[in-house]
């Protein structure tokens, strides 16, 4: 299990396999947020769809590997479902591991269709104001995302972090009102508890 993937293998062999994956995001009070004042609130949304992996390289310490999730994303606040488009995250990983140490950085584009954009980033006509102008975006280019993680293992326990940056210069919505800045940088950390293991 990833931090933003949860895995079942549906076609495996040495160097390539087709799994499901799943992400998710928060969801957010518009009333928090400045420039969405008065909108409607975000809901939780999950995202779940095949992800494609390919080995490029591997040996004891190091591995490479291009992974490439299509994913199609559902807003919920539990009493409703609703379908908000579909993301593509392309991406290209390398590991290192050295006995109880694993490094990972994870590097690539993002792109989404026209409904998924709009659903974050567009401004109805009743949600225009003299500050927030009607908007619709396209779908298109995303963004692009660097992470880096760790992982240390100690008997049953896990310790680990990372930290991730998020450009969308050149994001089809890139001049949507309700973009604040063009870069943004995100870290946790986390301990966890392994129970069993095969």
């Amino acid at each position: 299990m990833e931090k933003d993937t949860i895995r079942h293998d549906f076609f495996k062999s040495d160097s390539f396999f087709i799994d499901l994956s799943l992400g998710a995001s928060l969801p957010v009070n518009s009333d928090n947020v400045p420039l969405r004042e008065g909108m409607e609130d975000l809901d939780f949304t999950l995202e779940v769809g095949p992800r494609l992996s390919y080995k490029l390289y591997k040996d004891e310490t190091h591995e490479l590997s291009f992974k490439l999730p299509i994913r199609t994303v559902i807003a919920t606040d539990i009493k409703k479902f609703s379908i908000q488009g579909f993301l593509l995250t392309p991406n290209t990983n390398y590991q290192f591991t050295r006995e109880r140490l694993k490094i990972k950085l994870k590097t690539g584009p993002l792109w989404a269709d026209k409904k998924y954009h709009n659903y974050f980033y567009g401004v109805e006509s009743k949600d225009a104001t003299l500050q927030r102008k009607e908007y619709e975006a396209k779908g298109g280019y995303n963004g692009y995302r660097n992470t880096l993680s760790l992982k240390y293992k100690q008997g049953a326990w896990n310790y680990g972090g990372f930290v991730s940056h998020f450009n969308i210069s050149g994001a089809v919505f890139e001049t949507s009102p309700l973009v604040e800045t063009k870069n943004a940088l995100f870290w946790g950390t986390f301990i966890s508890y392994v129970f069993y293991e095969k």
